[in-house]
């Protein structure tokens, strides 16, 4: 860092995230109440899956969260 010494607003924090949109469906799990939670985290079939990637800087700057839906093959 010191060697190229970036401005401020040049550092920056990118994150990606998924999630289904649509209608999930209700799920059930057993567990042990002296084991406590599994750390399962159900997910329901139904729905289409959708990635967001997000960008903000250190200064502060966001930039709008670009968001990926399923592809089309055009051609």
């Amino acid at each position: 860092m010191e060697k190229y010494k970036p401005d401020i607003k040049d550092i920056c924090n990118v994150d990606e995230t998924g999630f289904v949109m649509g209608k999930g469906e209700k799920m059930y799990v057993i567990v042990d109440k002296e084991i406590g939670g599994t750390g399962y985290i159900g997910q329901g079939a139904k729905g289409e899956f959708v990635t967001v990637i997000e960008c903000a800087s250190v200064a502060g700057t966001i930039i709008p969260p670009f968001v990926i839906f399923k592809g089309q093959y055009l051609l």
